[in-house]
């Protein structure tokens, strides 16, 4: 029987809560429903502000011509009166006084005089009265009422004079007033079926919108899923292919523009890639079996303390070799990572450049170089010495080995404002300018007669071109036609102040030890 654990969960990581962790990821939201759903939300509120517009102006509209009715009614009114004797009478018209009776009760009349005395009122009213403006309007009013019978109703207020009856010559009648009354039900009935009409019209229209516009995004972006189809397709065997921007649309041609851009660098990364593994394992290969091969024939038979020694000596100098080739790579590794911190201090040049001759003095001497030195005193630039002093040991070496033999080498440098300009130069260079754009490149070599395979990895170079903007520098390199190979390095630096010795801590040591 397994016995039970009582050991707890493990908890989230710091700085994350349980429900952080827990938390299902977001689903993708598509494009196409962004679009529908921003045009519909879009068409909506157009259709909203144009229905408001719309409603204030059928209001208008609909207030206007019932106002118009009502005043062509009361003039209707005005042309049957007649005064007798402070007496309001009327023609017999009775199409035109049949809506004031009592059956329908929705449109009224009534009569007052200058004095504020009624002298006539519909029969509709039944003995009511209906508002009056005081003092009477010198032209047609209108407003909103509430009339005799509890509904809402719209009034114009009308001046008159009325005409004497025919059998009164000579008599003069008095300006009167007359207001004329309508409900207003059935106005505001049309106008509500209007508008609810409107309304629906609106809602159609945007349901419409957004499902033309869904069945537009999804046409149009057919595009945009060719593309990434084509993209799906793209792998390590066809990244030569690029992608034709004239049979996309115009949106689409800056993408596949920089789609092209990164196909390129990533075909070209992976070229480099491959290159480099195939030069490091030849380069690694030929040390290896040059060190099994000495082996193999110092095993073979018995040899004598002095065989045996310069055998050790050989297979010693190949295993150091080896191992600066291992190191190098280790340090461009770690700058591609961006894993090199420079700590820049004051440092002075001049001994910091003969600490890093020294090594080379005596391969110099064999091979007979002469060495010029070109130094201004107190000379200090502001670098990490540690990996300055890689780049210059690396430079100087390349400077050494690659010279003619009895040629020369300068070493110079020279204070610009707040930079400082280091050159070294060598005589006896062969290489062509087509070759020299190629400089910088990792394990190139012009031939192998230049370079001993094993020995000179076509490192140097690369590495140096990787430390310097660490340092906040650069290096060239420059070939004149008189076969003058000169590198120049640029960094901060001062032509006078307090000068630091390069005194190594121990974490600058272990570089130095690796050069």
């Amino acid at each position: 029987m397994t016995p039970q654990s009582n050991r707890t969960p493990p908890a989230p990581p710091t700085g994350l809560t349980a429900s952080a962790v827990s938390a299902p990821p977001r689903p993708p939201t598509s494009l196409t429903a962004r679009m529908v759903l921003r045009t519909s939300i879009a068409c909506a509120a157009v259709f909203l502000l144009a229905g408001l517009v719309l409603g204030l102006w059928l209001r208008y509209a609909f207030r206007s011509e019932f106002d118009r009715a009502l005043l062509a009614k009361a003039q209707a009114v005005c042309a049957l009166m007649e005064e007798d004797s402070n007496t309001i009478k009327f023609e017999d018209e009775p199409e035109t006084l049949a809506p004031f009776g009592d059956a329908s009760r929705r449109e009224f009349y009534q009569v007052w005089d200058h004095a504020g005395r009624v002298m006539a009122r519909s029969p509709s009213l039944h003995g009511a009265d209906l508002p009056r403006a005081q003092p009477a309007p010198p032209r047609p009013a209108y407003a909103d009422v509430t009339l005799p019978n509890g509904r809402r109703g719209r009034t114009v207020t009308l001046p008159h004079t009325p005409r004497p009856e025919e059998d009164r010559p000579g008599f003069k009648p008095q300006p009167i007033t007359l207001v004329v009354a309508g409900a207003t039900r059935n106005m505001a009935e049309n106008l509500s079926e209007t508008l609810w009409l409107t309304f629906w019209v609106f809602a159609v229209s945007t349901l419409a919108s957004a499902v033309i516009v869904g069945w537009a995004a999804a046409t149009g972006l057919r595009p945009v899923r060719a593309l990434a189809d084509r993209i799906a397709a793209t792998g390590e065997s066809n990244l030569s292919d690029r992608f034709d921007p004239d049979n996309l649309p115009a949106e689409l041609r800056p993408v596949a523009d920089r789609l092209n851009e990164l196909l390129a660098r990533i075909e070209s990364a992976l070229a480099r890639e491959k290159s480099f593994t195939a030069d490091v394992a030849h380069e690694l290969r030929t040390p290896i079996s040059g060190l099994e091969t000495a082996l193999e024939v110092c095993a073979a038979k018995p040899r004598s303390p002095d065989e045996y020694r310069t055998t050790i000596d050989r297979c010693l100098s190949t295993v150091r070799s080896t191992h600066e080739l291992i190191d190098n790579l280790l340090l461009l590794a770690r700058a591609d990572a961006r894993q090199l911190s420079p700590n820049l201090r004051p440092v002075e040049l001049e001994p910091l450049l003969r600490q890093c001759w020294q090594p080379l003095e005596s391969r110099a001497a064999a091979r007979g170089l002469t060495v010029n030195w070109d130094l201004p005193p107190n000379l200090t630039i502001e670098s990490d010495p540690a990996l300055l002093s890689l780049v210059l040991r690396n430079v100087l070496d390349n400077a050494v080995t690659y010279a003619d033999v009895a040629g020369s080498v300068e070493i110079s440098a020279h204070a610009h404002s707040d930079r400082c300009e280091i050159v070294i130069l060598n005589t006896g260079c062969s290489l062509t300018p087509a070759e020299a754009a190629h400089l910088f490149d990792r394990f190139w070599r012009a031939d192998p007669s230049r370079s001993a395979t094993g020995t000179h990895a076509g490192l140097g170079l690369s590495l140096c071109q990787k430390i310097m903007p660490l340092l906040q520098g650069t290096i060239d390199a420059a070939i004149e036609p008189s076969g003058t190979f000169s590198v120049t390095i640029r960094s901060p630096g001062r032509a006078s102040g307090a000068p630091t010795s390069f005194e190594p801590t121990s974490a600058e040591s272990n570089v130095l030890s690796s050069c």
